[in-house]
């Protein structure tokens, strides 16, 4: 008896211990998972940061000749008036009065009495009669000729051969390549002006040349005023899923970078182009997009600006909504009008709380559409803004 009474007693501390153990247990797999998060928080904030850096990085590179407008005339009214000015100035009064008004005189009464006329009457009339007769009638032709040919002719012209000739044709020369120069430096390639109601952005330059030093894969830029979008677009040459996790330099991101496939042309003459980003958390790359589901922000920000090497393409937004994991070039043939026509109409009908639909812009089946598709964390879902071209330059 006295046993079984103890019993409950072995069988509350068992329980109790089994309590203790498993607060133990889950205080510990809470510590984990507060650990964990608290890495995942930091790394993801150096990598939202490096993200950052590096696309202002990449915006610092193309548009480092941005807008003649602002840097041809610093050029021009910089460097042409103090080179220019400077060289004629300085150089040729300096050198050529110099060798003209010294070795001139010094040369011709010296070395030959025919520069008489070139000088002055002073010299015909003065030094000729006083050397003309000493020659003849004394015996000094022996010593003046002697110092005639030997000091004058000796020194005189070395000054002049040497001095005058080679120093004014160097000045000359000079000045001469430095003007003939500028026009390649300050000339601009002349751009038509922007219609009315084009963003201004549309006059940006892109120096496609630097891009490419830093990435071969990058062939156009995408800029969506209003919102923090100004990107390069890139499309690998084997792999049309590479930029989703790889940044444009080649290395492991999550960020990815801004893309196309291999549907597409680069041209962008396709009935609809497919460009893809992340949505990124701390606001980066596309996640900008999703302002658009608003439609005071819609309404205001209404252009996506894409430059090519060739030219600049200004498109018109006339849609922004959620859209499930369908591939819009594999699910859809737009080769006849027929299902563009339906494409169209599907999207002027779209009806809910996450999109935004310009049912007055004229679209058809000859236009260009540019397709922007990022995603929206929920359900899997992507976010659409679409935009419809209405004129290049």
């Amino acid at each position: 008896m006295r046993f079984l009474s103890e019993l409950p007693r072995e069988g509350t501390a068992l329980s109790n211990n089994n309590r203790t153990y498993g607060w133990l247990i889950a205080s510990a797999l809470l510590a984990i998972l507060a650990v964990g998060f608290l890495l995942y928080a930091v790394l993801h904030a150096v990598s939202s940061d490096a993200n950052r850096r590096q696309n202002d990085v990449i915006r610092d590179i193309a548009y480092g000749t941005l807008a003649p407008e602002t840097i041809a005339p610093a050029v021009t009214t910089t460097s042409a008036p103090d080179t220019t000015p400077a060289a004629t100035t300085t150089s040729a009064p300096q050198t050529t009065p110099a060798a003209t008004t010294t070795s001139a005189p010094d040369t011709t009464p010296a070395a030959t009495t025919t520069s008489a006329p070139d000088t002055t009457p002073a010299a015909t009339t003065t030094s000729a009669p006083q050397t003309t007769p000493a020659a003849t009638t004394t015996s000094a032709p022996q010593t003046t000729p002697a110092a005639t040919t030997t000091s004058a002719p000796q020194t005189t012209p070395a000054v002049t051969t040497t001095s005058a000739p080679e120093t004014t044709p160097a000045v000359t020369t000079t000045v001469a390549q430095t003007t003939a120069a500028k026009p390649e430096t300050t000339a601009a390639p002349s751009l038509s002006p922007l219609p009315e109601g084009f963003p201004p952005e549309a006059d940006a330059r892109i120096d496609f040349e630097a891009l490419k030093k830093e990435c071969a894969d990058i062939y156009a830029w995408i800029t969506v005023p209003g919102a923090n979008v100004d990107l390069p677009i890139l499309r690998h040459p084997t792999d049309n899923a590479y930029y989703l996790d790889h940044d444009l330099y080649g290395k492991e991101s999550d960020a990815g970078a801004i893309f196309t496939e291999s549907y597409n042309s680069k041209d962008f003459s396709d009935f609809i182009t497919v460009v893809y980003g992340h949505s990124m958390r701390d606001g980066s790359m596309f996640a900008p997009l999703l302002e658009f589901r608003d439609r005071d922000f819609f309404d205001k920000h209404r252009h996506i600006i894409v430059h090519t090497e060739e030219k600049t393409l200004v498109y018109q937004i006339f849609a922004a909504y959620r859209w499930d994991d369908r591939h819009i070039l594999l699910n859809y043939d737009f080769s006849g009008d027929l299902m563009r026509y339906s494409y169209i109409s599907y999207v002027m009908s779209i009806r809910d709380m996450y999109s935004v639909i310009d049912t007055e812009a004229d679209v058809d089946t000859d236009d260009k559409i540019l397709t922007l598709s990022c995603c929206t964390y929920v359900d899997g879902n992507r976010f659409i803004v679409q935009g419809v071209l209405i004129g290049e330059r």
